[in-house]
């Protein structure tokens, strides 16, 4: 069977005549050779390759698996490339990170999601599992972070801005933090208190009021009616309420 080499990696790639002109990508460096579009992309790539009939052989699909490397035993299907997977502590799901802008939660021995999808509003870049299992976070290309309830699939906390992409977000050991950092300078880390504690049972019945107002970004009047709030009084509100809860989840507005 002929061979071409991949352009990215370099690496020597099996050429089928049935895959010649079908867009593809190489499975060890993910080169593609355009034009493609998601449902198009299969096989692996090479560059253009004469064979010794004249017949030009653009592309190649991948070899298949030998048994030094062995079979793989279960495939979790996804629309799109998956940029991240993770087990869960107990073994039972694994949380995928898929370009598609979803994160899902999957039971690998039936291949069936355990909740519905988790989306972002974008690529989903990192995954991670609390380490009791409970919670889930992940992070993606629209700059958030983001923590699941594991058991049903909803979110948790507000979405945890940064500045640009969010490529990576962990849990601290006792998931009482998420760090998150992406493409700046800065390392983002966000109070997790809450999960456990709901903050009901923390703020006042003035806080409470002030939270609704710094989320909706409007006031209420003693009738019942409400007006939008100024930049200036929705910043003071927030200086107030941060210096009384530090710990409480950071809220942030994004331009």
């Amino acid at each position: 069977m002929p061979t071409i080499v991949c352009p990215g990696c370099r690496q020597p790639l099996h050429v089928e005549p049935e895959w010649a002109g079908k867009p593809c990508r190489c499975p060890h460096c993910r080169a593609v050779m355009p034009p493609s579009t998601p449902d198009e992309v299969r096989g692996t790539i090479g560059p253009t390759a004469p064979e010794p009939s004249g017949e030009e052989l653009t592309l190649a699909p991948p070899a298949p698996p030998s048994e030094a490397t062995g079979a793989a035993d279960a495939a979790l299907q996804h629309p799109d490339w998956v940029f991240n997977a993770r087990f869960s502590p107990d073994g039972s799901q694994v949380l995928t990170a898929c370009r598609d802008g979803m994160a899902r939660l999957w039971d690998w021995r039936t291949r069936r999601l355990a909740v519905p999808a988790l989306a972002h509003a974008d690529e989903v870049f990192d995954i991670d599992f609390s380490r009791d299992g409970r919670w889930l976070l992940t992070a993606g290309r629209e700059g958030a972070a983001r923590v699941w309830q594991r058991s049903n699939g909803k979110p948790v906390t507000p979405p945890l801005w940064v500045f640009g992409p969010a490529h990576q977000a962990l849990f601290t050991p006792d998931a009482h933090r998420a760090v998150v950092a992406g493409l700046s300078p800065y390392v983002y880390s966000y109070a997790l208190t809450d999960l456990d504690e709901p903050p009901g049972k923390r703020l006042s019945e003035d806080d409470l009021r002030t939270l609704g107002e710094l989320v909706s970004g409007q006031a209420l009047h003693a009738e019942g009616g409400a007006v939008n709030l100024t930049s200036a009084e929705w910043l003071d509100r927030w200086r107030h309420f941060r210096a009384a809860h530090p710990d409480f989840h950071t809220l942030a507005r994004k331009n």
